[in-house]
């Protein structure tokens, strides 16, 4: 291997002898060293060239995408801030919907109030027709009664109409039992008298 490096080396300064001693050799030598580099040093200028204009190309790509992705998230938000407002606009209306029917609504019941009040008002008052019956028949007694018959009439139509029956029903039947418990006290106290 040695050998071989110093035949190289031989051969190259006997190359350069052979230059140096003639000047048109040596022009001519640089001449084509110079051409022998121009050809790929233009190439290579052409690969940078290529590789720049790739770059450029790829950043140009990567901007698109970068906005194209930023359009898209406007867009969506976008969107979504649609949905939102129309989703609160919906809320809204059925939420003031619902007042207005609990409005009506309360609106009627008091109406409604307003006019069963009225006609209770406007309602004359009962009066309670004399009452043509005698004692015996408030009783329920026969023709021929005795004191016991009188006795056991009246404990069967006063517990029968006794005021704590009737608690529960409405005022108009408690105060028609109580004006007739009141009549069988009535009847009894006359008849038990005589």
């Amino acid at each position: 291997m040695p050998i071989f490096w110093y035949v190289y080396g031989g051969w190259l300064l006997s190359c350069f002898i052979v230059l140096f001693s003639n000047e048109a050799m040596l022009n001519g030598f640089f001449v084509g060293l110079g051409l022998a580099f121009i050809q790929p040093l233009f190439g290579l200028i052409a690969r940078l060239y290529e590789r720049l204009a790739e770059f450029g190309r790829d950043r140009a790509y990567l901007r698109q995408e970068q906005e194209r992705k930023r359009q898209q998230e406007a867009q969506a938000r976008h969107h979504q801030q649609h949905q939102q407002e129309q989703t609160t606009r919906h809320q809204q209306r059925d939420d003031q919907q619902r007042q207005r029917e609990e409005e009506a609504r309360r609106h009627r019941q008091e109406q409604a109030n307003h006019q069963h009040r009225e006609q209770h008002q406007q309602k004359p008052p009962q009066t309670h027709e004399p009452d043509t019956r005698t004692p015996e028949e408030v009783l329920g007694l026969h023709t021929g009664w005795t004191q016991d018959d009188l006795l056991k009439a009246y404990r069967r139509e006063s517990q029968r109409l006794h005021p704590d029956k009737w608690t529960g029903k409405p005022p108009t039947i408690r105060e028609a039992m109580e004006q007739e418990f009141k009549r069988v006290q009535d009847a009894y106290k006359r008849l038990k008298g005589s």
